[in-house]
């Protein structure tokens, strides 16, 4: 690809915090993609798994941390509700280190916070003591994760591939860490027994558990044996940080000698000016409601689906299984974007199909939980798989078609905003969870009906690729 002088002056509205070198490769035509790339993708994937694995750490264990640690459901909503918190906090300063310092620096400030976060977990204290701990690391480790899990992701992508590939990159980087919720959906449970553990009692679909009776059931001896399997699941996350943070650390640059586009060539408005721009944006606006009802109530439902499957007499091994193959079969949405990237510029219909087919199962799964059809295992595993797949394809192509329409806005600043939204709306989620009248079966009407309402305001979009203009008319 050559590009010449007079094409430099077509974009030079684009160029505006673009470093001496990136104008003169713009100018030469230094256009490049690197191998490498796929191994930076890579250390990405793992940190973006790791950061779920730690996320997800108590709730499918959930159940065991309230006989052994004395919790109850308010105490796995707060550590929810801070999660969302510590998110909001965080995400705007992580959206300007991203911009202003390099995703390197970032990240190394993000797996840092992290490895703090799960050195404090294993510290042994009495039950009070430990769950403030265990409380405060989850806050930090919310703080942290966004720098990497979330808004990263989209400066990675526009970084380090080309124009044919970004998508696909964001899907591998966002739906491949899934397997870090598969990882904790099936170690967890089967590392930490269930609460019927030594045979203390039975349950039968359609029973609640009843943590107080299992209680004074249960003997100092198997109070001890589960509490050391707690510490031994804690004890693999922190290696797997551990490892990490030395693997950053050693090689992780921010961006390749030679951009890999145009557009990635190219600089972006700074940070204030972006943030007035993407304000300002009527079509970014529309894609953002879309993006944050649909992912806040998404992924505070999925935070809390072992009470709201506990409730119908699903124990905790079983909500661990459907959340570990839901997880690992997410992957087969990375196809969705793979498709998208051959076909350019037919994001909307792929979308379309996706949120109406996530809400024809998510319905499905809710009908089966209200015992309106029989709560069957290929019932409860093919409605619950379902929905987590179709809906996971829809998460990279919202993110890509927003920088594609905010762009020059730099995608720090467009990701961070999309991220804060859904924190926001996940927040609001738990504290209206936390009332004592709530009931945890709410939840999947909820989700069926957030899922509903983003499919026609999704019909209203009209598309835009301003950065993938850029890329196809530059060139010669």
């Amino acid at each position: 690809m050559t590009i010449g002088a007079e094409q430099i002056d077509e974009t030079s509205h684009l160029v505006v915090n673009a470093s001496p070198d990136d104008t003169h490769r713009m100018a030469a035509g230094d256009i490049k993609v690197y191998k490498r790339r796929w191994y930076i993708l890579f250390i990405f994937t793992l940190l973006n798994t790791t950061g779920n694995i730690l996320w997800n750490t108590w709730p499918p264990i959930q159940e065991t941390c309230q006989l052994v640690l004395g919790w109850d459901k308010t105490n796995v909503l707060i550590i929810g509700a801070l999660q969302a918190v510590g998110s909001i906090i965080s995400i705007v300063p992580s959206a300007w280190l991203l911009d202003t310092k390099g995703i390197r620096f970032a990240v190394l400030c993000s797996i840092s916070l992290q490895t703090l976060a799960v050195v404090l977990e294993l510290i042994p204290a009495p039950p009070p003591v430990r769950t403030g701990l265990i409380t405060f690391s989850e806050f930090l480790i919310s703080v942290a994760v966004p720098a990497v899990q979330n808004a990263g992701v989209l400066v990675l992508s526009a970084t380090w591939f080309p124009p044919h590939e970004r998508m696909t990159a964001t899907a591998i980087a966002t739906l491949a860490s899934y397997l870090g919720s598969a990882f904790s959906y099936i170690v967890g449970p089967n590392l930490v027994p269930d609460v019927d553990y030594g045979n203390l009692t039975h349950y039968h679909a359609g029973e609640s558990i009843d943590i107080n009776k299992l209680r004074n059931a249960t003997s100092p001896e198997q109070m001890t044996f589960l509490l050391k399997r707690i510490n031994d699941y804690l004890f693999i996350e922190a290696v797997l940080v551990g490892l990490l943070f030395f693997a950053v650390l050693i090689y992780f640059p921010a961006k390749p000698p030679s951009p890999p586009s145009l557009s990635s060539a190219a600089g972006r408005l700074d940070f204030v000016a972006g943030a007035k721009t993407l304000l300002k944006n009527q079509t970014f606006w529309l894609l953002l409601f879309i993006f944050s009802l649909s992912n806040g109530v998404n992924w505070g439902w999925s935070s809390v689906q072992d009470l709201i499957f506990s409730g119908v007499g699903i124990n905790q091994k079983t909500a661990g299984w459907l959340g570990f193959w839901a997880n690992v079969a997410s992957l087969l949405a990375i196809s969705f974007s793979w498709y998208a990237d051959r076909i350019q510029s037919f994001t909307k219909p792929i979308l379309i199909f996706l949120f109406v087919a996530t809400a024809c199962a998510q319905t499905v799964l809710s009908l089966a939980c209200e015992q309106i059809i029989p709560l069957t295992k290929p019932v409860f595993f093919a409605s619950g798989i379902s929905q987590v797949v179709l809906f996971s394809g829809t998460v990279p192509l919202l993110m890509e078609l927003a920088a594609e329409c905010s762009y020059p806005v730099a995608e720090g600043i467009t990701s961070g905003v999309m991220i804060l939204s859904v924190y926001v709306i996940n927040f609001v989620f738990f504290v209206a969870f936390m009332f004592p009248q709530a009931s945890p079966r709410w939840m999947n009407w909820l989700l069926v009906s957030s899922t509903v309402v983003c499919t026609p305001l999704l019909a209203l979009y009209t598309e835009r690729y301003k950065r993938l203009d850029v890329d196809e008319s530059k060139q010669s």
